[in-house]
């Protein structure tokens, strides 16, 4: 019976040694590694969400511009009608500038025969006096 004993020890001693994985080797990468890798979430949650910051800012910033520029011209035109309709003697004079990739002879805007990428630009202004 200690002849049996001893052998059942000796068995259960070498399957404990093989299921014990060895530091580093086998365990699904929680080695060495996990140890050097354990702060990296932190550091890497706090960038992105300065770098959102900043993006939330900066698309934040674009609209106020742009809703500047649209108060800027509805009351220049406001002015306009209004010195227009009080009759104080507003001189406006409309210039316009056409420019193009592919003139006709020298002439923007190319009516006869424009190619597939024909590109047409107008710009104006209104200047009173």
């Amino acid at each position: 019976m200690a002849a049996v004993a001893v052998a059942s020890r000796r068995g259960r001693r070498s399957h404990e040694n093989r299921s014990v994985p060895h530091p580093g080797k086998g365990t699904g990468g929680k080695g060495k590694s996990s140890a050097a890798s354990a702060g990296f979430a932190l550091p890497s949650a706090i960038f992105l969400l300065v770098i959102l910051a900043l993006l939330g800012a900066f698309m934040a910033s674009i609209a106020v511009w742009q809703h500047k520029g649209t108060a800027d011209d509805v009351q220049g035109t406001r002015a306009l009608l209004a010195a227009t309709e009080a009759g104080t003697g507003v001189t406006v004079y409309l210039i316009t500038a056409t420019a193009c990739n592919q003139p006709s002879g020298g002439n923007c805007p190319n009516t006869t025969s424009p190619g597939a990428y024909y590109v047409e630009r107008q710009w104006s202004a209104a200047v009173s006096q």
